[in-house]
């Protein structure tokens, strides 16, 4: 170039980035070299120097990728952090990253040593900690240049699994009172949806669990309604609770318990179905079934013979057989030695119990159905006609007829057969025979006659056990004529009619005689 004054000047431009190595050499008219290149403000500094015009890149590999639901992790998460440059310092890498717990500023991980693969270098990051994270990167080159992520990245650790805290009722525990379970779900990261609560009842199965739900600062309240007080209600439950949260942690508790308002239920075998309110005339096996919610404790079996009252003794008198339990329902099976019926009487049988939700359970009462009433008797009744005999001839022509009739126990009917006819000419039930008796200890009824017949007239008494016994008188009469009597009365009529042969016979001989004596007397005087 042109000089001035002695100053010569040049320019070299350096538009590619790249490593440069720069020198100058110079020789005056007079081959003079100078001492010193001196480098002015504004031009390249030394012989060596670097053209860098582009940003790093940046970059974050994580690992797991996938997460749970709005950036909610259930595992520890791994950073691996990578800036590709060349001219690489540490120094000049800012890391900023935060961490918080339930809103609070909590203690963060630290980034590992960088490591370099040619122009890439990495450093690792761990996150282990529950918390809720915000990581933001950048990094300025030896040249000034300024490389940030594309955006700050935000997400949450959530390795805690929620907590299921179950109130209103106890497990394994036995209810007789309001049943209210109250279900508290404890979790940061929680939603409405995303609870489950299940009822299941080891006779109803499958329940709807109704309820309402609360959510307020990370608890969710799940209250369900007491149970209605019906009969079908009394079960073994079981309650399951599930939960999940955004994380995809998942908690599960389930607790039995019982509903047991109404007690026992009680059902009778089939023969003790037949024997029951009857009567027979032998004892008989009672056999009988006691099914509760819970299990039982103070059995007592207590047999009421007539007035008598007795307690059974267990291995002796009966026994019990069980199962149950471990969810189901307890069931008793009795078996009563027909030995514990085998006097004449009318037996009560009362199963007493208790269950462990403290309801007084007796086959007795009236919401139970299964009261146990029979009857046994082995004793015929016994009946007598008053005033008829048998063979007999009676001067009237009516006659009220007295009989009595009476059982050990009960009587069941009365049946009056006249003169050998196959229905009976009265029939009184039980009932009748009931009134009959508070009026009078005997029976009667009017026996029209004034025939010539001979009469007969049978009494059937029966009890409810089935045993009869019967009184007869026949061959009576009753009438008030008096040859009809004397014909029906074999032996005095054949009598009277021997002595009337004689009595004329005589006659007849007299009358002969005196007829010969006339015939000698008109001889001689002739």
């Amino acid at each position: 170039d042109d000089s001035e004054a002695g100053i010569w000047q040049t320019r070299a431009a350096f538009r590619e980035d790249g490593e440069y190595h720069f020198g100058i050499t110079m020789t005056d008219a007079a081959g003079n070299e100078p001492a010193a290149v001196v480098y002015e403000n504004g031009t390249v500094a030394g012989e060596h120097f670097i053209i860098d015009r582009e940003k790093a890149g940046i970059s974050i590999a994580f690992n797991p990728k996938a997460s749970g639901k709005d950036g909610v992790y259930r595992e520890a998460r791994t950073a691996v952090l990578t800036v590709d440059e060349e001219n690489f310092d540490p120094g000049r890498v800012t890391v900023s990253l935060q961490r918080t717990l339930d809103g609070k500023r909590a203690a963060a991980p630290i980034v590992s040593g960088w490591t370099a693969e040619g122009t890439k270098h990495t450093a690792v990051l761990r996150f282990i900690e529950d918390g809720d994270y915000s990581l933001a990167v950048s990094f300025t080159d030896l040249a000034g240049n300024v490389s940030h992520l594309q955006e700050t990245v935000r997400f949450t650790i959530d390795r805690t699994a929620p907590e299921i805290a179950i109130s209103g009722v106890r497990d394994h525990s036995a209810n007789a009172g309001a049943v209210r379970p109250v279900i508290r779900f404890s979790d940061r990261n929680l939603s409405a949806e995303s609870f489950r609560v299940q009822l299941f009842g080891a006779n109803r199965k499958e329940i709807e669990a109704g309820g309402s739900t609360k959510l307020e600062d990370g608890v969710l309240v799940f209250t369900m309604p007491d149970m209605e007080r019906l009969r079908e209600n009394d079960d073994i439950y079981t309650l399951r609770a599930e939960v999940s949260d955004a994380a995809g942690n998942r908690t599960e508790k389930t607790i039995i318990f019982s509903v047991n308002r109404f007690g026992s239920v009680y059902a009778l075998s089939d023969e003790t179905e037949r024997l029951n309110h009857e009567w027979r005339t032998e004892g008989a096996e009672i056999r009988l079934s006691e099914i509760n919610v819970d299990q039982l404790r103070n059995i007592r079996v207590t047999v009421f013979r007539n007035n008598e009252t007795v307690v059974l003794r267990e291995g002796i008198d009966y026994t019990v057989d069980s199962d149950g339990g471990n969810g189901a329902w307890y069931r008793y099976f009795y078996t009563l030695s027909p030995d514990c019926f085998k006097d004449d009487a009318v037996y009560r049988v009362v199963f007493h119990s208790e269950d462990a939700a403290g309801n007084i359970s007796e086959n007795t009462m009236q919401s139970k159905g299964a009261e146990i009433l029979f009857g046994v008797d082995r004793t015929a009744p016994v009946v007598a006609l008053l005033n008829l005999e048998s063979g007999k001839n009676y001067a009237e022509n009516e006659r009220t007829v007295l009989f009595s009739a009476s059982d050990n126990l009960m009587l069941s009917s009365l049946l009056v057969y006249l003169d050998g006819a196959e229905e009976p000419f009265i029939r009184l039930d039980e009932e009748e025979i009931r009134h009959m008796l508070e009026e009078s200890p005997t029976f009667q009824f009017d026996l029209k006659g004034g025939g010539r017949e001979k009469r007969s007239v049978r009494i059937v008494a029966s009890d409810r056990a089935g045993n009869s016994a019967e009184d007869l008188a026949e061959d009576f009469t009753l009438t008030s004529n008096i040859f009809v009597r004397l014909f029906n009365n074999r032996r005095l009529f054949y009598g009277l009619l021997g002595g009337f042969a004689a009595a004329s016979s005589g006659v007849t001989v007299l009358l002969v005689l005196m007829r010969r004596r006339r015939k000698k007397g008109e001889k001689t005087s002739g």
